[in-house]
C-alpha cells in the first residue's frame, strides 16, 4: 500500500503548512512531518531544514529526508530562506536533479513553501512570548484572541492556496499574482493584529462598532465559502459596551470559523437579540450537525472551550447544540449590565 504522505499533492501540503500555523502542535513537529512531501513535490532529491536558535549560534538540523541521504550526493544545492516580518528563522535546502533546477513552476513552489513555513515560524516565536510575558490569566486571554482574532486569516488564505497552486501549474501568471496580492493581504491584516496583541494585549476591535464588523464579516465569509449567511439584530437602541462588543464579535469569528472548516453547509444565521436584561448571540448552520459529543479536553474541542469562555467573561452562559432542522446551533446569553470579568 502506498504510504499516504508520500503521495501528498501540493494542496495538502500548503494546507498543512496552514493549519499548522494555526494550532497549538509544535510547529517543529508540522515542519518533520512534512519535509518529505515538500521534499517530492520539489522533485528534488533529497532536503533538509536548519533552524537559528532563538539566542545565536550554529544552525540546528530539525528534519532531513532521506535519513540518510548517500544515494543522492549529486546535483544542484538550492536553499530556501524560512523568514517573516524581517525574521530569518532557518532555511530549507533541496538537492535538486538537474531538470528540476531551473524549472519555474517548482521554483515559485519552493517560494511559496518557504514564505509559509517563516510565517509558521513566526507565529510561534510570538506565541513563546505571549507565554514568557504574560501571566497566566491573561495569556489564557491573550491565546483566545490569538485564536479567534488570528485564525479566520489564516483559514482564508489556507482556502486560497489551491487555486495559488492552479494557477501555478497553468503558468496563469496574472491570476497567480492576483491570489498573491490577496492572500498578502490578508496575513498582513493578520500580523498587524498580532502586533497590536502583543502591544495592548488585546485585539483591535473595528472603530464603526459591532454592527459594522459583524456586516463585513458576513461579507467575507460568504464570498469565501459561498455559504448563505443571514444576520438579525434584535438589539438597535441596545449600547454594548466596548468588551462587550469584543467578546461578541470574536464569538461570531470563531462560530463562522467552524462553520467553514467543518460543517459542510449551505446556510448560515446570526442572531442578535435581547430580553430584558439579557443579550444573546446565536449563530446556526444547516450543515452536517454536531460530532461525537465528548466532553473531555482536546484539540478539536478548543474553539468551543474558548466560546464558553468569552460567554464566562461576560458573566454569561454558553450553549451548544443541535439545530432543529439539521445543523449545530452555539448560543453565548450574558447580562447587558453586569460587570465583567477580569482577563
Amino acid at each position: 500500500m502506498t504510504d499516504p504522505i508520500c503521495t501528498m499533492q501540493a494542496h495538502e501540503v500548503f494546507a498543512q503548512l496552514a493549519e499548522g500555523i494555526g494550532g497549538d502542535s509544535d510547529v517543529r513537529v508540522t515542519l518533520r512531518a512534512l519535509l518529505e512531501p515538500i521534499v517530492r513535490q520539489c522533485g528534488a532529491l533529497a532536503g533538509a531544514i536548519h533552524l537559528h536558535p532563538e539566542h545565536g549560534g550554529a544552525a540546528e538540523l530539525v528534519a532531513q529526508w532521506p535519513l540518510a541521504d548517500s544515494a543522492h550526493k549529486r546535483g544542484p544545492l538550492v536553499t530556501v530562506t524560512l523568514a517573516h516580518a524581517n525574521h530569518v528563522y532557518g532555511c530549507l535546502t533541496l538537492r535538486l536533479s538537474d531538470e528540476q533546477a531551473s524549472e519555474p513552476k517548482a521554483s515559485a513552489f519552493r517560494a511559496a513553501v518557504g514564505a509559509l513555513m517563516g510565517l509558521a515560524l513566526d507565529h510561534a516565536r510570538q506565541g513563546r512570548e505571549l507565554q514568557r510575558l504574560a501571566p497566566a490569566a491573561q495569556c489564557q486571554a491573550l491565546t483566545a484572541d490569538l485564536h479567534d482574532g488570528i485564525a479566520p486569516a489564516l483559514m482564508f488564505a489556507k482556502m486560497r492556496l489551491p487555486l495559488l497552486q492552479d494557477a501555478i501549474q497553468l503558468a496563469e501568471v496574472p491570476r497567480a499574482l492576483a491570489i498573491c496580492a490577496e492572500i498578502g493581504d490578508v496575513i498582513g491584516n493578520a500580523h498587524t493584529n498580532l502586533r497590536t496583541l502583543l502591544s495592548q494585549y488585546r485585539m483591535p476591535m473595528e472603530p464603526l462598532g459591532l454592527r459594522v464588523a459583524l456586516r463585513r464579516s458576513a461579507e467575507s465569509f460568504q464570498a469565501l465559502t459561498q455559504i448563505d449567511l443571514t444576520m438579525r439584530d434584535g438589539t438597535p437602541e441596545v449600547s454594548f459596551s466596548a468588551e462587550q462588543e469584543l467578546q461578541v464579535f470574536l464569538f461570531v469569528q470563531e462560530a463562522l470559523s467552524n462553520i467553514a472548516k467543518h460543517a459542510h453547509a449551505q446556510h448560515a444565521w446570526i442572531e442578535i437579540a435581547q430580553q430584558g436584561g439579557q443579550a444573546s448571540v446565536q449563530v446556526q448552520d444547516d450543515g452536517a450537525g454536531l460530532a461525537q459529543a465528548s466532553e473531555s479536553p482536546s484539540p478539536s474541542h478548543f474553539g468551543l472551550d474558548i466560546m464558553r469562555q468569552r460567554a464566562q467573561r461576560l458573566r454569561g452562559s454558553f450553549s451548544i447544540s443541535a439545530r432543529l432542522g439539521g445543523g449545530t446551533q452555539v448560543r453565548m446569553s450574558f447580562p447587558l449590565s453586569a460587570s465583567l470579568e477580569s482577563a
